[in-house]
This record gives structure tokens, sequence and C-alpha cells, in this order.
């Protein structure tokens, strides 16, 4: 596979990576994690989200490594020359899978909040249509377009976000978050799985590491942008578990935005700040849709050598809508989203780590030889 040009997509800055990454991670999940994750590991659950945090931070080192053993390539492009042949074709299509599913799986989740929270006489298929429409026009334009576009609402969602969760915290009962060590450790262990499965987002970043401007940078920028994620993933956690306990959580479809709703800011400038979480999380989801959707118009670009990535987004659109209808209902998009995001765990640490592993061996046979 030939090395992709830097000039095809544009370059990217330190911060719109950050941007970027980050952006994709944080999106329509935040409203269901408290609740799955408590599901799981009970009381552990902040814990569990943040030895998550954590592992995800190792993974992006591991992916700059690898990506410093092929310049200018992508995961694409130097798993091609890693495995090569028939196993690099089912990495390619196996990767492309996952990340056209979960594009699309994002959007129905999106449908599904805003008919049953904000627009019930709404159909379905308007809401999930109008997202991926959006996300559509975003990526045919080229990634330095996009990186810009992510570096202004990047910040749109994480400090207002941030804010509001803080306080929210001010009604919350330390009492619920113990005992920590809830169920021991297989609660620990099977919380942290789940933990992960919210920052598969972070799959785009060997994607866009040879669009970074300054490579030395490319490590600082993929710990800041897992690193905020995580840190609003936790703080998300927290405030809902200590403001419902473990119990009440399960009875709530989407806690936080629970949270939201009992949430005024001081002086009660504004009694419900309900609507400005729901405004600030539609930026959230529409970046994450975007970011997976350039993924995925990218991964299909490089596994049929198209010249141009905007020669497949006519034919990979309706194909997410059609994805996105598929659930029947809400409890099977979330059980469907379950088992997809557990296929995506081989794609976060095992596959960085063989292609560490390999790319290492090769490095030092090269010298050897």
């Amino acid at each position: 596979m030939p090395q992709r040009r830097h000039e095809e997509h544009g370059s990217i800055t330190p911060f719109q990576f950050t941007s970027l990454v980050a952006g994709t991670i944080l999106g329509v999940g935040v409203l269901v994690l408290p609740r799955i994750l408590t599901e799981t590991a009970g009381h552990s659950a902040p814990l569990s989200m943040a030895v998550g945090t954590l592992m995800a931070l190792a993974m992006v080192p591991v992916w700059a490594k690898v990506a410093q053993f092929f310049p200018g390539k992508t995961s694409a492009e130097f798993a091609a020359n890693l495995v090569g042949g028939i196993p690099g074709w089912m990495f390619h299509a196996g990767f492309a899978t996952l990340i056209t599913v979960a594009a699309a799986m994002v959007a129905r989740e999106f449908g599904e909040v805003v008919i049953s929270a904000v627009l019930p006489e709404t159909p379905l298929e308007v809401t999930t249509l109008i997202m991926l429409g959006l996300a559509t026009m975003l990526v045919r334009y080229d990634l330095q377009t996009i990186g810009r576009t992510f570096e202004v609402l990047f910040p749109l969602i994480v400090l207002p976000g941030v804010v509001i969760a803080v306080l929210a915290l001010r009604d919350a009962n330390a009492l619920y978050l113990f005992p920590l060590w809830d169920g021991g450790i297989d609660a620990v262990t099977a919380g942290v799985t789940l933990a992960l499965t919210s920052l598969e987002g972070m799959l785009i970043l060997p994607m866009i590491i040879p669009s970074i401007n300054r490579s030395g940078q490319v490590i600082k920028a993929g710990l800041w942008a897992v690193g905020i994620a995580g840190f609003v993933h936790i703080l998300v956690v927290t405030a809902a578990l200590s403001i419902f306990n473990v119990n009440e959580m399960q009875k709530l479809m989407w806690p936080t935005l629970e949270v939201m709703k009992t949430t005024s800011l001081p002086g009660n400038v504004v009694e419900r700040v309900e609507p400005i979480f729901l405004a600030i999380w539609v930026v959230g989801v529409f970046t994450t849709i975007s970011g997976w959707f350039y993924a995925v118009v990218i991964k299909v670009t490089q596994l049929f050598h198209f010249q141009d990535h905007k020669t497949v987004i006519p034919f990979l659109a309706p194909l997410l809508y059609l994805i996105a209808m598929q659930p029947d209902n809400i409890v099977m998009t979330y059980a469907f989203l379950r088992d997809l995001t557990r296929f995506g765990l081989i794609f976060m640490i095992p596959v960085p780590i063989a292609f560490y592993v390999v790319g290492r061996l090769r490095r030092l046979g090269e010298r050897s030889s």
C-alpha cells in the first residue's frame, strides 16, 4: 500500500490532534455510563473507570512508538507492512467493520435519547438522519478542516461539562461511594473492561498520527486527549453514584441526565442546567459521530485503494443509516453496543502491543543483518 502523503488530508496541530481524539471519545455514551458501570462494578465504578483510563493512557506511547517504526503511515498502512497479505486485509476489514457499526450505533443512540427526553413526537428516523447528515457534511472536507472544527467545539464540550458536573457534586453524599472495594477483584476487573470500552474513540489516534505537524508532540497530545476524556468520565460516574446510590442507579435509563435535573447554578441564576447540558451533549455526539465517520471513510478508502476519500461517502452514509435502524428498540441497541465494544477491545490493547513487538523484532533483525 503506498505511503499516504500529508498534503492529501492536510496537517493538524497538537491541540487539534488532542481535540480530535478526545472529541471522538466524549459523546453519547456519557449518559448511560454510570448505570452500566455500577451495574457491573457496584461502588467500585469510579475505581474501575480510573484504572481503565490508566490502561488506555498506557497505549498512547505504544501507538506512538509503532508509528515511529513506519514514519508517515497510518495504522492501516503499517499493519500491511507488519502482517501483509490475507492477515493484513482481515485486520483492515475487521477494523473497518467495527468503526462503521460504532458510528451507526452512536447515531441511533442519539436518536433514541432525543425522542425520549426532548422531542417525543419526532420520528426516530428523522433525528438519526439529521445527525448523520451533519457528520456527512463535515467529513467531506480534509482533516485540516475537521481538525479546526474540533478545535473550536472541544472547549465548548469539556469546560461547561466539567463545571456542571462539579456543581452537581454539591448535592453529593460521600457515603454512597463506599465500600470502594465492592465485589472484590472480579467486579473491579469487569468494570475496567467496561471503562475501556467507553474510551474506544481513541482508536482514531493511530489513523491521524501521520498528520500531526509536530511529530515529537504525539505522545503528549495523545495523553492529554485520553486523560481529559477519562477524567470527564470519572467525574460523571462519581457525581452520579454520589447522588443516586447503586440500587437507585439501576432504575434510571440515563443517570447523568437525571443528575443534571437536580443541579442549578449558584444563586439560582439558572435554575435548570439540563437544557444547557443537553446542548453540550449534542455537540459531543456530533464530534463523536464525525470522528468515527472520518475514520470509516479513511479506512475504506485505504482498504480499496480509492484516490479520493469523498468517493466513498455517498455509499457509506446510507449504509450507516441502514445499520443504525436495525435494532428494534433502545434495549437491543445497548445490547448490540455492549457486544460490539467488547470486540473493539481487541484493537484497543492486544493489537497495538502485537504491532509494537513485531515492529521491534523487525528492527532488531534489520540491525543484526
